[in-house]
């Protein structure tokens, strides 16, 4: 199965303060977190997917930021994900890997859980490499 954001997003425009001009970020990226979803196989509905999916929409995986650092950061990852660049660039690769860092910390991650965060890491730390070059 295939997934996208919008399949582990939920609403967070609200979950923590925003100034005028900011929006609310995911630190890992939805679309991150959805390819390792994706790639793993895990089944919709399972165990897994829920926790991710609570995980990833927590106040610790979130932040605000302006809206014009959010929708570049979005298209570069997506442009990544499409194939058309090779990385995000090392900014949006460091800011999930802090995400990540955040997660790791906060939550006491099942077995299956964990496997699909440090995949999502493995795929990072691989772009951070190229952004690097």
């Amino acid at each position: 199965m295939g997934y996208s954001a919008a399949d582990v997003r939920t609403g967070v425009s609200t979950k923590i303060p925003t100034k005028p001009g900011q929006q609310v970020d995911h630190r890992l990226e939805l679309q991150t977190l959805a390819d390792s979803m994706s790639a793993l196989n895990i089944r919709k509905n399972s165990a897994t997917y829920k926790d991710l999916k609570k995980i990833a929409n927590d106040k610790s995986n979130l932040r605000a930021v302006s809206k014009r650092e959010n929708g570049r950061t979005g298209q570069r990852v997506k442009a990544t994900r499409s194939g058309k660049i090779s990385n995000p660039g090392s900014r949006a690769v460091n800011k999930q890997l802090q995400g990540i860092k955040s997660i790791e910390k906060d939550w006491d991650l099942a077995p299956a859980t964990r496997k699909v965060i440090n995949h999502s890491k493995g795929v990072l730390k691989k772009q951070g490499r190229k952004a690097r070059r």
